[in-house]
C-alpha cells in the first residue's frame, strides 16, 4: 500500500514538473538577449526554453518574436504553449529529424486535451545561426510570426504582454513523431507538461530587427 501511494506521488511529479531556473542569457552566436527558463522534464534532466522580443513591441498588438529551444538528444518532440494550456493557443514543437543531424519545427493548435493538429495561424523561420545538433543536445532558434497574438475558438483575442511576465507552458514525449523528417508528422501524447510565469521583460532586445536581418 504504502509503494502503491509512492508510485503516485513520484508519477504526480514527473507530470507536473515544476520549472527549475529563470535567467537573463546573452546569446554570442545571435547577439540576443533571451529571457530563459530551464525546467526539468526528468529529474536531474531538463529543457531550456528562451524568447527574445523587441523593444518596441506594444500591448494588444502582434509582434514577432524568437524562441530559441535546447533539449538533450533523447527528447522524442518538446513545444511550447504560448497561452499557458494546450487548448486553443498557438504550440510550437521541435524535434530532431530522422537522421538526428538536423531541427524540425512544427506549429499546432488543440481545440481540447486532444492530438494538436497542424496550424496555420504561425509563420516561422528556423535559423541555421543557433540551430544545432551534437551528440548531446539539439537546439532550434527561430523567428514565430502569430505565436504573441491570435485568436480562439470562440473569436475572441489573446496576446502576450511584452515586457512583463506570462503563463508559458510546456510539454515533453521521449517518443519521436511516427516522420520525424515531417513537420505534420503524428506525434506521441506527452508524458511531462508544466507551466510558470516566463519574465519576457528579460529578453527585451534594442536592436531584434537589426538582428534579425543578421541571421541565416
Amino acid at each position: 500500500m504504502v509503494w502503491n501511494i509512492w508510485i503516485g506521488v513520484v508519477t504526480l511529479m514527473l507530470t507536473h514538473v515544476a520549472t527549475a531556473a529563470a535567467s537573463v542569457f546573452r546569446d554570442p552566436e545571435t547577439g540576443l538577449t533571451f529571457a530563459s527558463e530551464f525546467t526539468n522534464y526528468r529529474i536531474n534532466q531538463g529543457i531550456t526554453y528562451r524568447i527574445a522580443q523587441p523593444s518596441d513591441a506594444v500591448r494588444g498588438s502582434p509582434f514577432d518574436i524568437i524562441v530559441q529551444i535546447v533539449a538533450p538528444i533523447d527528447v522524442g518532440w518538446t513545444g511550447l504553449a504560448f497561452g499557458g494550456t494546450m487548448r486553443e493557443c498557438p504550440l510550437l514543437l521541435v524535434w530532431r529529424n530522422s537522421a538526428g543531424n538536423g531541427v524540425v519545427v512544427s506549429s499546432r493548435w488543440a481545440r481540447g486535451h486532444v492530438t494538436p493538429e497542424s496550424y496555420n495561424g504561425i509563420s516561422f523561420t528556423l535559423y541555421k545561426t543557433g540551430t544545432k545538433v551534437n551528440g548531446t543536445h539539439f537546439q532550434a532558434t527561430l523567428k514565430c510570426t502569430g505565436c504573441s497574438y491570435w485568436t480562439n475558438n470562440s473569436g475572441g483575442t489573446r496576446f502576450l504582454l511584452p515586457g512583463v511576465d506570462n503563463r508559458i507552458a510546456m510539454a515533453y514525449s521521449p517518443t519521436r513523431p511516427s516522420n520525424a523528417n515531417s513537420n505534420t508528422s503524428s506525434i506521441a501524447v506527452h508524458d511531462v507538461h508544466a507551466y510558470w510565469s516566463h519574465q519576457l521583460g528579460q529578453g527585451v532586445n534594442a536592436n531584434f530587427g537589426q538582428v534579425m536581418q543578421t541571421l541565416s
